[in-house]
């Protein structure tokens, strides 16, 4: 370890300063300097112990063990078109999410590093400390787990390539995420929404409401949707979603996703009145600038009054607006909630009124029961009534209508 002492020109004061070496994790050299010293003799004494500190507690480090090395930044770039060719990430929007997390979260810190030498200590240091980017408040164990999850694929390809011996991540456990209760509208509730979009907006956002109320479709299937996924008797083939900058994405085959549903005979009439109006539309402006090219009424079944598939972020949007104009009139009050709610409502209100687990987790499209099961853990108690009362009506039915007949008689 060397040290040396140089005079500042700006005070003409003394400093000391050690040379501590190459950064373990970035190979870069380090410097520590200590106060400024009216003299050059107090400086050299100054030196004398930082180096007698420094030396007893630098650690000598094998800097020549990997010689092709790689920075976790380096890596990341490598690997970054990979991950998304290999599709690891079931939409565009999910990898662009993941991808921009670590760039914002790990590689301002850990970017320079040597991959070879992060430990399960330096990404504990890092989460430890990471922020949300809106607020200075600690990120959502959430955001964490699908962090460390990117993070953990990174280093696995690492690894195949020989820049690495393990992975740090697998020995890292994260406090799992809580899942809070949803907002839900009962069906009294929805009932009352839809009847008023009918009547106060335009068709195609009922349409779109009715829709994600009464399937638990996602919004971007449902604007997605086209009259060559309808069947037979209402059935309806899910096999498509869109992004909110319409990149529409096929649903992989043999996915949970792809699926296909009953729909309400209220949602095929609906379709139907849908159809006839894009008809109507299309012959109205046929020779007319602004529908030239636009989709035909055969095709997106969501479509504005220009016959024009519709953006998700309009969608969402309107649905805000309905329900602070509903609220407004103080004649039915809605808890406010996302549109992706209209989903969750759907599946709340099945599950509690006696839909079993696994007719419920085809419809919603989720890959295991478990995420059902999960997702919907704070409504178990009424589903064991709804469950209670239905297996209570079928063991002693007969007996309480005996009962019922003989005060009757008496």
């Amino acid at each position: 370890m060397r040290g040396y002492v140089s005079q500042k020109k700006s005070n003409l004061k003394y400093y000391p300063c050690v040379y501590l070496g190459k950064n373990e994790l970035t190979d870069k050299k380090e410097y520590k300097w200590g106060k400024g010293y009216d003299t050059k003799k107090q400086a050299e004494d100054a030196l004398l112990d930082m180096l007698v500190t420094y030396k007893t507690n630098r650690k000598e480090l094998d800097i020549n063990r990997y010689k092709d090395y790689r920075t976790l930044s380096e890596v990341f770039e490598e690997w970054q078109p990979i991950c998304k060719g290999e599709e690891l990430y079931t939409s565009l929007e999910s990898y662009n999410t993941c991808m921009n997390n670590i760039k914002v979260h790990i590689i301002p810190t850990l970017g320079d590093a040597r991959i070879e030498r992060i430990e399960p200590k330096h990404i504990k240091q890092v989460f430890a400390t990471m922020k949300s980017r809106r607020s200075d408040e600690p990120l959502s164990p959430a955001t964490k787990k699908k962090i460390m999850g990117t993070l953990n694929h990174l280093f696995e390809y690492a690894i195949m390539c020989g820049w690495c011996e393990s992975n740090p991540c697998k020995d890292i456990k994260l406090k799992s995420p809580d899942i809070p209760p949803k907002t839900i509208w009962l069906v009294d509730d929805i009932d009352y929404f839809l009847e008023w979009v009918e009547k106060n907006r335009d068709y195609h956002y009922y349409l779109a409401f009715l829709i994600l109320a009464t399937t638990a479709m996602r919004r971007g299937e449902v604007a997605e949707l086209r009259y060559q996924d309808l069947g037979e008797n209402g059935k309806l083939t899910i096999s498509r979603a869109t992004t909110t900058n319409r990149v529409s994405k096929d649903i992989k085959t043999g996915s949970k996703g792809r699926r296909s549903i009953i729909l309400f005979n209220v949602t095929q009439n609906a379709i139907q009145r849908q159809r006839e109006r894009q008809f109507a539309i299309y012959k109205k402006y046929l020779n007319k600038s602004g529908i030239q090219g636009q989709p035909k009424p055969w095709d997106f079944i969501i479509t504005d009054n220009m016959n024009n598939p519709v953006n998700l972020q309009y969608l969402s949007r309107e649905f805000k607006k309905c329900i602070d104009d509903i609220n407004s009139e103080g004649n039915h009050y809605l808890n406010p909630m996302p549109l992706k709610n209209l989903r969750h409502s759907f599946a709340t209100n099945g599950l509690t009124n006696g839909v079993n687990v696994p007719d419920m987790q085809a419809q919603l499209g989720h890959s295991r029961a478990s995420t059902t099961q999960n997702s919907y853990n704070q409504y178990q108690e009424s589903m064991q009534k709804a469950n209670r009362d239905k297996m209570e009506a079928l063991y002693f039915g007969s007996r309480q209508e005996n009962g019922q007949e003989k005060r009757k008689n008496g």
